[in-house]
Formats: structure tokens, sequence, C-alpha cells
């Protein structure tokens, strides 16, 4: 899992997108040239009712299918299962959802002979294009998945009984049994009914995948056998193989949902997937870390700032206050004041009605002494 980091990119619009790439589509078509195609000829209706008929050309080894787009008159002569080779011009479009098809545009039938295909080889192709239609499983995924939840994948390994190949897968399994479960199944791959039975059993034992493992060599025509093939692409388990070698084409190998060309590569294959696995975890973690990081120092920081600002406003308010007691007491010292000057100028006025006050009883007595002589 990768870090993800800020761009700069314009954002463009699905439509402008399939636009873009039919464009190019378009130029490319105007150069093709004619090419020569063959392969097993299949209508996908009987009659054809319009001027162009959509029909399939079969890859007798592999079962791949290419749409066939041709003139009605060219198709009244092709049989159903022979062995055709037609000229035309490949035209690719992009379909509904952004699907790029790729179609042969038939100007002309070459040849046509019977197709040399057994009815095992017919039936074959028919098991491969039922799990094509059926889907692949995504192994990877899906052991990813459980590693990176600390789960222990648990992985069934099918080996043939006389087999000597469990040597190489276990030569460079170490770094994955430490965080997988291996768990060994022993069969006869030259007893098909066996072999069979013991692929079903294993896919209804709750396994996340199982192996099929096999050397090179005598033997491996019973991998390719139809009823071998029918069960492995019915099985729900994913089903891995590891058999024959490098250079053994095998219908088997179509057949799994993945496929590694040797028992050692299996075993490299599951070693390197956990060592993926816990670099991303842990480069994930980092990340997680720093992140989680990153947003403590956001959530300091913010509340460092309040702290600021909520110490700032108690200093002005504090200023304040002391602004307004030093007011209070320069008015109180002034009310003093004024309260002493009025006490003086009313001690005054009582020295001066007392002084009245004697003077006029002073002024009386002398006037009632001088009126009695």
């Amino acid at each position: 899992m990768s870090e993800v980091k800020d761009i700069e990119a314009v954002a463009y619009k699905p439509s402008e997108i399939i636009g873009t790439v039919k464009a190019w589509l378009m130029k490319q078509n105007e150069t093709a040239k004619m090419v020569l195609v063959e392969g097993v000829y299949k209508p996908k209706t009987d009659i054809a009712r319009y001027a162009y008929c959509y029909d399939l050309l079969i890859d007798e080894a592999s079962g791949e299918e290419l749409t066939l787009v041709m003139p009605r008159n060219l198709r009244m002569d092709l049989v159903s299962g022979n062995c055709v080779t037609v000229g035309g011009f490949l035209d690719r479009s992009v379909q509904k959802g952004g699907q790029i098809q790729l179609q042969l545009k038939v100007t002309r039938i070459v040849g046509q002979q019977v197709a040399k295909v057994s009815e095992a080889d017919a039936e074959r192709m028919t098991i491969l294009q039922e799990k094509r239609n059926r889907g692949f499983k995504n192994l990877d995924s899906i052991l990813e998945h459980k590693l990176f939840n600390d789960e222990r994948p648990k992985v069934a390994l099918l080996l043939a009984a006389s087999s000597i190949t469990k040597s190489d897968f276990e030569a460079v399994i170490h770094s994955a049994r430490a965080n997988m479960d291996f768990v060994e199944s022993w069969t006869s791959f030259s007893d098909k009914i066996e072999l069979c039975r013991t692929l079903r059993l294993l896919d209804e034992s709750g396994y996340d995948a199982v192996a099929i493992i096999r050397g090179g060599g005598t033997g491996l025509e019973n991998l390719d056998d139809v009823e071998v093939l029918r069960t492995v692409g019915e099985m729900n388990t994913p089903v891995i193989s590891a058999v024959g070698h490098v250079e053994e084409r095998l219908a088997i190998k179509e057949i799994v949902d993945k496929e590694v060309a040797t028992p050692t590569g299996l075993g490299e294959y599951f070693s390197r997937l956990c060592e993926r696995v816990a670099s991303e975890k842990a480069h994930s973690k980092a990340v997680l870390v720093k992140e989680v990081k990153k947003q403590f120092a956001d959530q300091i920081k913010s509340l460092e700032s309040r702290l600021t600002k909520q110490e700032n406003d108690f200093k002005e308010e504090r200023a304040g206050y002391i602004e307004r007691e030093k007011r209070n007491v320069e008015e109180m010292a002034n009310m003093k004041g004024k309260v002493a000057w009025m006490a003086n100028k009313l001690n005054e006025r009582k020295r001066t009605i007392v002084m009245l006050a004697i003077g006029l009883a002073v002024a009386v007595g002398l006037m009632v002494w001088i009126g009695m002589r």
C-alpha cells in the first residue's frame, strides 16, 4: 500500500476518455491491413436474417473466441465445426462500459476443411469456455486480504503419492510457513476417479486455496482428462497449479485460477507473496504512525493556539480590571477629600453660629442689665 501523494492533474470525464480512445482506434483501423485468420467456425444463429452476421472463430488450442462480422452471402457456404481460414480487417471499437471489442470484418473465405478436433478436445474447449464464463478467482487478492488482516491462509497441497517434488517446494517455502498453513494431501494421479474424489473433498474442506503439485514426465496426460478438468473447473475453492515443465502445454494450466511453472516456482510464489505483504504492512504502519503524529501535532497546535488566545484575553481582562480599580481608588480619594472639605466648612459654620449665639446672648444680657438700672 503506497502513500497517497498530492498531484496536480486535469480531471477528465468518462465520455472524454472514451472519445479519446475511439479517435485513436479509428486512426489505427484506417491504417489496418488485411489479415488471414484460421480457427473453428461457430455460427451464433442458425439463420442469417441481416445483411451482416456476427459469428465466432474459435482457437483450437486455447478455446479463445474472435467475433466475425461477415456478409450473409459469404456465410452461406460455411459449416459449423469446420476449420476455416478467412481474410478481413481487424476492427477495434469501444463498447458501452468502456470495453474495447476486437472483431474481424470478413471480406473473403480462403479455405474450409473438416476440423481435426477429437470429441475429447472439443469437450475440453467447452469446459475451458465454461470456466471463462464463470470467471477466474483472484487468488493473489484472496491471500493478500488474509495476510493483511493477520489471518493465516490455509492451503491444501495435493501431491502425487510417488512424487519427489515436495522437496523442491519445501526448499523455498521457509518464509511463507511463518504466515501460512500448508496441509499435505496425497493421492494417485494415475487414477482419475480417485483424483477427482480427492479434489472434491478438498473443495468442501474450507481451504483458502488448493495447490496441485506434480513434476514433469510420464503420467501427466491424466491431468488433462475431461473429468479431471471438469472437476477443477467447477471447484469453488481457488486452484493453483505447479504441474509439469515450463514447455509442457496442458489444458489444466488453462483451467486453474493461477498457474506457476514448477513446484519450486510455487514455493517462491508463496514466499514472495508473504514478503511483499509484510513489506507493505510495515510501510502502511509507518504511514499510519506518521498520519497519527500529524493529527496529534495539528491538535496540539490548535490547543496551544486556543490557550494563547485565552491567556491574552485573560491578560487584557486583568489589565482592564486593574485600571478600573485604579480609577475607583482615585475616585475614592477624591470623594474623601471632598468629604473632609465639606466637614471643615461645616465646622467653620458651627463656630460662626456659636460665636453669633454668644454675641447675641451677651448683647441681650447687657440690654437687660442696662434696663434694670
